[in-house]
């Protein structure tokens, strides 16, 4: 939500002619693209690409119209002693939900490096990235794929857990956050979005400037 607020707080969005701007959590990444898709929502701020691409894939008119962030921002941690990739084999791994963004991500993983989700790997569904990390330091999964923010938290405490992963190294440019609309708005408000762009642009560009001055923020 930060680049709305920031844009929202500077009156940008005013000054590029979006004079009413109205900002929800939708509370998924999927029901953003329902949002999309009903006309409930204009832009998504921060889906993530693949139930842009799978909600795209079934023939509803949702698309990407740029990206947010090109840094997968979670490491797959393992309990000491799993050195290798191979060594997951036979254990457990901890994500979200069935379904979930975790869920996705740790399948698509195991699968370039070889591994089949739920066959030589089981799954647990342990809840958020607090849950998973507490999930592992009690051993009751063998690794889980963890956010950046709760990898930094633990960081005494998973100083010895390897990251048996380079995620890093599988995807090295990873679209992880993008911003999405309808076909509905590409027909019928190509300023608006033009508009809408050109404000995040600016926002995004303040924050990196900004970065360092927490004071802002």
């Amino acid at each position: 939500l930060l680049p709305v607020l920031i844009a929202l707080d500077k009156g940008w969005f005013k000054a590029e002619g979006i004079t009413e701007v109205v900002w929800k959590d939708a509370g998924s990444d999927a029901n953003t693209v329902k949002g999309l898709i009903d006309g409930s929502i204009h832009f998504g701020a921060d889906p993530q690409p693949d139930v842009v691409f799978a909600a795209n894939a079934k023939g509803k008119e949702v698309y990407i119209i740029g990206g947010v962030r090109t840094k997968y921002s979670y490491e797959f941690v393992a309990l000491p002693g799993i050195t290798s990739p191979e060594a997951l084999k036979g254990k457990s791994v901890a994500a979200n939900r069935e379904g979930s963004s975790s869920d996705r991500r740790t399948r698509l993983i195991l699968e370039k490096i070889g591994l089949l989700p739920d066959k030589d790997v089981k799954f647990a569904y342990k809840g958020g990235s607090d849950k998973r990390i507490a999930a592992l330091l009690k051993g009751e999964v063998h690794a889980a794929v963890i956010n950046d923010e709760e990898v930094e938290k633990h960081r005494k405490q998973i100083a010895s857990y390897p990251r048996v992963v380079d995620v890093s190294k599988i995807w090295p440019d990873y679209q992880a956050r993008v911003m999405a609309t309808s076909g509905q708005m590409l027909r019928d408000h190509p300023e608006t979005l033009k508009a809408f762009l050109k404000v995040l642009i600016k926002t995004f560009q303040f924050i990196k400037a900004n970065t360092k001055d927490m004071a802002y923020f």
